[in-house]
């Protein structure tokens, strides 16, 4: 599959792939050699991130760049992540590791060790406007999600941010640009939902 969309898009468009944390140390390591033709622009996730034990044990026999920490809550983890150089793009989420503040102390200390920022961008257009201002201070900012979101969720904000050529503009407004239309997101109440996670064909827990 990854050959045939490389060579669909042909070398003048990055390629990236999200493994979702599904793999073993060894399945992770044969995958990432069968891969090195593609010129991959990162190998997102192909380990649970609870070990970096295991993570030492993957990187020094994989030869793509790592991505990272998208579940990750606190700057001591990424610091440790970071200081093994076990890591080339760190997957901050503003929603997870307590906003603007705590992201840029994360984003300079992979800034002093030559890592780049690519954030986890999930959620609303809140979110979007949010990352994008977010990832306009830090100078190792890479790249970031699309985020496309379905059009009944446009009306909860007063103004999309413009894309332009694949980038999202800045505008000159206040704030993160944007205002909350609180009539229109009282149409979306919270609802409890369960959670039931990610199984196995046996059963077994996946991640």
């Amino acid at each position: 599959m990854v050959a045939d969309v490389r060579k669909g898009i042909g070398y003048q468009v990055d390629l990236g792939l999200e493994i979702h944390r599904n793999l073993r140390i060894e399945d992770a390591i044969t995958l990432a050699r069968e891969l090195e033709p593609f010129r991959i622009l990162y190998y997102e996730d192909p380990l649970a991130p609870e070990s970096i034990e295991a993570l030492k044990i993957m990187v020094p026999n994989v030869r793509l760049p790592i991505a990272t920490g998208e579940r990750f809550h606190s700057l001591q983890q990424f610091k440790e992540l970071i200081d093994a150089r076990l890591v080339s793009l760190i997957r901050p989420d503003l929603s997870l590791v307590g906003g603007f503040t705590q992201a840029k102390k994360i984003a300079s200390v992979a800034e002093a060790a030559f890592v780049g920022v690519f954030p986890h961008l999930m959620g609303s257009s809140v979110n979007n406007s949010a990352f994008t201002h977010f990832a306009s201070v830090l100078p190792n900012y890479t790249h970031m999600e699309s985020n496309s979101l379905p059009s009944f969720l446009e009306p909860i904000i007063d103004e999309q941010m413009p894309i332009e050529k694949g980038y999202r503009v800045i505008t000159d407004r206040p704030g993160i640009g944007i205002e909350i239309n609180e009539d229109a997101l009282s149409r979306f109440p919270q609802k409890k939902i369960e959670i039931d996670g990610c199984f196995h064909a046996d059963g077994s827990v996946a991640h």
